[in-house]
């Protein structure tokens, strides 16, 4: 939307500054939030800390806790990780929370400095909130215009000349003094009503995605703590994976918005250039603008409602491979990696030497009985890793 075509009167772009309030308010909000909860919540964890390593001593104790030292390693570094992180607002916290609130702005000003506006160069956020203003503004002044000649045509009918004074004071007036309203009034009071109600739709809504995307991010933020906490047990970890799921759709929101937004309105240029040079001419907006308008108003309006399922899809994939490894999977999958080689080294082994039998000697003793059952065991574990192992790389 050129500025020569979309100069409007100079007015306050009211979304810009909604837009810079939030973003502002945002920053101090989310730190002093989650230095609070984290302040009142730290007696608390350092009980359940505590209770903690208590049962996982005890099962340690008993033989059902972790066999290897790199699940034992993984496990401590990754209670020292999550009570360091739930317990206050430090550097983690400010590096993580720089980087969570501007991926979406990093990626979304990637996107759309491939879009390129001819005579303006490439959009950005900036261009799509003054382009998002302007549109409604076109749209007040064409509902203005078109409803003005309403106003106009509804005035009263020519009335009689003055007659005697009727002594009779129950005689009525007749109708020649009743105010009359055209067909063609009520038309451009309707068109007029439709004009703004379909631009309202639109940029409502596009501006509810917006600020809803910002605060909803810096909410989620603030709540890290008690979320964050739940990664220690089992039986309540299901709700962290949840938080972590709403925290990438509200950095995938804004993404989508600005890179749709910046499309959609780039294709309707035309369109709304179009009304708004009808008006410049002093022309009152007909059907044959009118029409076009409203269409791409529900248009864009149905595009922007398909962001936040989307987002949503995307983030309920990727917030179970995170939640996965949180939760302790990743050392238990990098152990299971190093038996894998220690394994095949093993099978390599007996494939060049062949299965290990017993001594004719030893058959006899129960010591040389379950030696030989625990060295069947072994080579038949060995051959199924090697046709496990074979079946994959085919």
């Amino acid at each position: 939307m050129g500025r020569d075509t979309m100069a409007l009167t100079e007015t306050v772009n009211y979304i810009a500054l909604m837009s810079d309030n939030i973003d502002r308010l945002g920053r101090s909000f989310t730190a002093s939030t989650y230095g609070a909860f984290a302040g009142q919540l730290t007696p608390v964890l350092s009980g359940l800390l505590v209770l903690y390593l208590i049962f996982w001593g005890f099962r340690f104790w008993q033989g059902r806790g972790e066999s290897s030292v790199i699940d034992i390693a993984f496990r401590l570094f990754r209670i020292a990780i999550i009570f360091s992180i739930a317990t206050g607002w430090g550097p983690i916290q400010t590096v993580a929370y720089g980087v969570i609130s501007g991926i979406p702005t990093a990626i979304s000003s990637v996107m759309m400095n491939n879009i390129v506006n001819a005579g303006r160069g490439a959009m950005s956020q900036t261009t799509v909130e003054r382009d998002l203003y302007d549109f409604y503004q076109i749209a007040l002044l064409a509902s203005a215009r078109i409803s003005a000649p309403a106003a106009i045509t509804a005035v009263p009918a020519p009335t009689a000349k003055p007659q005697p004074a009727d002594p009779d004071p129950s005689a009525k007036s007749g109708p020649d003094s009743k105010t009359t309203l055209p067909g063609d009034a009520v038309l451009s009071s309707l068109h007029s009503g439709i004009v703004w109600i379909s631009a309202a739709l639109f940029v409502g809504y596009a501006v509810f995605l917006m600020l809803f995307s910002k605060l909803a991010l810096w909410v989620v933020l603030a709540l890290a703590p008690g979320f964050i906490v739940m990664l220690l047990f089992q039986g309540v970890s299901r709700f962290f994976s949840g938080w972590l799921s709403v925290a990438i759709q509200t950095m995938l929101v804004p993404i989508f918005f600005y890179a749709f937004l910046s499309f959609f309105l780039l294709v309707i240029k035309e369109v709304v250039i179009a009304l708004k040079i009808s008006m410049d001419h002093g022309a009152v907006p007909g059907i044959k603008e009118i029409a076009p308008f409203v269409l791409i108003c529900f248009s864009g309006l149905f595009l922007l409602a398909q962001i936040v399922p989307l987002s949503a899809r995307m983030a309920g994939g990727a917030q179970k491979w995170l939640g996965d490894v949180l939760q302790g999977d990743a050392g238990r999958a990098l152990s299971a990696s190093l038996a894998t080689r220690g394994n095949g080294g093993s099978m390599a082994r007996t494939q060049a030497s062949g299965p290990v039998l017993p001594s004719a000697s030893s058959q006899g003793s129960p010591s040389s009985l379950s030696g030989m059952n625990d060295t069947l065991i072994r080579d038949i574990q060995d051959r199924n890793l090697a046709i496990n192992r074979q079946t994959r790389n085919r």
